[in-house]
């Protein structure tokens, strides 16, 4: 009964996730920023750009470096192996939340009890970031299993004690790096883990555990260091990311008037497994009177609060930022519902016809991505436009445009995207090709076709 459950569960989250990015996953139109990080990713694969030197647009960031790069380097590895298809960044995106999904499993298996493994996928699964980071290509994604990956070592690592455990810290810091190198310094917030979990636990003297927490800080020093010292291009790329990124986001670079906006963006994530916990403890009332939180589910959420609340110091902030701190706010809130979970579903609600809901669940939620696949899902204007310069402009074409549509970011990446195009403000001489959005009268160029509002020129006279 008990694997049926689980077995069952996991095929409900997983039918209620694939229903829950359906529209979004296989479908054409994405956010701006995802399809910026799928161009530069194809960029790398076919050439354009290197890793330590990352390449964009011939106009806009021919040298990109506000993020590190391994995330593009492990899409380009995608794309060198099957193809540029828009359908790879979107494989991608999926694999990343598969891996997610293992690594809270295993979290949960290992850190909290073995039944029940569902309930913090379930709990993921329902906060309204999730499926649309899953569908829209964020770095996020990819900086999310590292640093879940780190967990998970690191509570390996403090339930043995012992020396194979630091072993475990070594592997932890190499996968912190590989978050930093992913996004920067919002992915290193599991270093504090071993040092908190004495703080939580009351064991604040425990000698063994504040070397565990050392052995992981130095473990992930040297392992930058030594990639410093061993490519140097790359001290040079990440001091370039921290003038241009960070310390602008600090300083200049203004998205919120809130420093709380991340905070208020985590709560209202929380909502929705808040109100399950609700349900569930007013079902479980009689037989489970008193709130329990073991200190495990305490370190779980206090560690997800550390990758969101050092936010705060910066005035650039947006709500996918904390995508992967959800995970363990979904674990530890899971550890609240625990124990009435097991006591009502032990009881009345597992049946022999749960594999078949979830069975159901599932082909539905298939279905619907079927039903959805290559679909234009937003931006219906720039997607057509893409296909109707594909047919008559050549492959990487360059193309003028004015102060209107330059700034237009998503049109900036469609074009690169789908087209290998790069747009550019050419006031004093303008190129072979001109974009505008809706007539102009331009000496010496004639209209090739109009897509919509959009109408595109070519020059006549050389």
């Amino acid at each position: 009964m008990l694997r049926q459950s689980v077995s069952a569960g996991i095929l409900f989250v997983v039918g209620l996730f694939l229903i829950l990015v359906a529209p979004s996953l296989f479908s054409e139109g994405m956010f701006v920023d995802g399809s910026v990080y799928a161009s530069i990713s194809r960029n790398l694969s076919v050439g354009k750009g290197s890793i330590w030197d990352l390449y964009y647009t011939d106009c806009l960031y021919p040298q990109f470096n506000e993020h590190p790069p391994l995330a593009f380097l492990l899409q380009s590895v995608f794309y060198s192996l099957l193809g540029t298809s828009l359908w790879i960044e979107r494989s991608y995106s999926l694999l990343c939340f598969v891996l997610i999904g293992v690594l809270m499993y295993a979290i949960w298996r290992v850190w909290v009890r073995k039944d029940l493994g569902w309930l913090p996928l379930l709990f993921f699964v329902l906060m309204p970031l999730v499926p649309w980071c899953a569908s829209n290509n964020m770095l996020e994604n990819t900086m999310a299993v590292f640093d879940l990956a780190a967990v998970a070592l690191i509570a390996l690592a403090l339930i043995n004690q012992h020396a194979k455990s630091y072993w475990y810290l070594l592997l932890a810091g190499g996968f912190l790096l590989a978050a930093f190198l992913t996004k920067g310094f919002t992915g290193l917030y599991p270093l504090i883990a071993p040092g908190l979990w004495a703080l939580v636990n009351r064991d604040k003297f425990n000698k063994k555990i504040w070397l565990q927490q050392a052995v992981l800080v130095a473990g992930f020093v040297s392992l930058l260091s030594l990639l410093f010292w061993l490519v140097p291009e790359s001290f040079e790329a990440i001091e370039r990311y921290v003038q241009r990124q960070v310390l602008r986001g600090l300083t200049e670079e203004r998205t919120t008037s809130n420093r709380l906006y991340i905070v208020f963006k985590m709560l209202t994530e929380s909502l929705i497994p808040l109100g399950l916990i609700l349900i569930l403890w007013v079902a479980a009332r009689k037989k489970v009177k008193k709130l329990e939180w073991s200190t495990e589910g305490q370190w779980l959420l206090w560690l997800g609060l550390s990758g969101v609340l050092p936010m705060m110091v910066s005035i650039k902030q947006s709500g996918y930022y904390i995508l992967p701190a959800l995970p363990l706010i979904a674990l530890s809130l899971a550890t609240i519902a625990a124990r009435r979970c097991t006591l009502l579903f032990n009881s009345r609600f597992i049946r022999p016809s749960q594999l078949w809901i979830a069975l159901i669940v599932f082909v539905f939620g298939i279905g619907l991505n079927v039903y959805f696949f290559g679909q234009v899902t937003r931006d219906r204007d720039k997607v057509e436009l893409q296909y109707a310069i594909k047919t008559h402009l050549p492959e990487g074409s360059t193309i003028s445009t004015n102060h209107e549509l330059i700034e237009n970011w998503g049109l900036v990446a469609y074009l690169q995207r789908y087209n290998s195009a790069s747009l550019c403000l050419n006031e004093e001489r303008l190129g072979s090709y001109y974009l505008s959005k809706g007539p102009s009268e331009l000496l010496g160029y004639q209209l090739i076709f109009n897509s919509g509002e959009y109408f595109v020129y070519q020059r006549v006279n050389p």
